[in-house]
């Protein structure tokens, strides 16, 4: 059976929306975006072997297998530490992150990056949340526009969506809902920050 944790509220997660508007480059954010969540997993399964077994060697053998991504993934999954969502989610973003990292040339959000985004299971609720605080295409896209003449980043509706997924994911796989807002701000204040000129009206 799954690990149970604890989940924020999507008042919560209001409370964190200026955390998750992309002011770092695409290439940037989705790698940035990937070792988070790769961190947070490899906690949340160092805790559930730490209760599953007193042998300290085997734990440490066990944890070495996991030191990828994909092999933090596949061990949670198998462990039932992940559900099932979650796990197609996480290898999407794994599979994201490499074609990101592997791309030398200008990098932007293609459609088949887009189309993989589309997949991930929380797209719909973090699309949603992102309409209900007025982050949709259209107003985006406006100031992107704005923005052309001040050069201020202003993140594509795409990658706005992507972000709360990220967000999202980052409570659900974090036991401490203190640590995890925590680890979320101290990781994302260099890459995040409200929409152009802040507050929108």
């Amino acid at each position: 059976m799954a690990v149970k944790k604890k989940k924020y509220s999507d008042a919560t997660l209001d409370d964190m929306a200026g955390y998750v508007l992309m002011q770092e480059s695409d290439r940037g954010a989705f790698i940035v975006a990937a070792a988070l969540l790769e961190d947070l997993l490899k906690t949340l399964l160092g805790r559930v072997v730490e209760r599953k077994s007193n042998a300290a060697k085997a734990k440490t053998d066990f944890m070495r297998s996991a030191q990828s991504f994909h092999g933090a993934i596949t061990s949670s999954h198998i462990l039932d530490v992940i559900d099932q969502d979650t796990y197609a989610d996480l290898m999407l973003i794994k599979e994201i992150r490499n074609k990101v990292a592997h791309t030398f040339s200008h990098f932007i959000v293609d459609d088949e990056i887009e189309s993989m985004i589309l997949k991930l299971s929380r797209f719909k609720r973090a699309k949603a949340f992102c309409a209900s605080k007025g982050f949709t295409e259209e107003y985006l896209e406006a100031e992107a526009e704005k923005a052309k003449t001040t050069g201020e980043k202003v993140p594509s509706h795409i990658t706005c969506v992507f972000s709360h997924i990220v967000l999202l994911m980052a409570i659900d796989l974090s036991f401490d809902t203190e640590d995890v807002v925590d680890s979320i701000k101290e990781f994302f204040t260099e890459l995040f920050k409200p929409v152009t000129g802040g507050e929108k009206q």
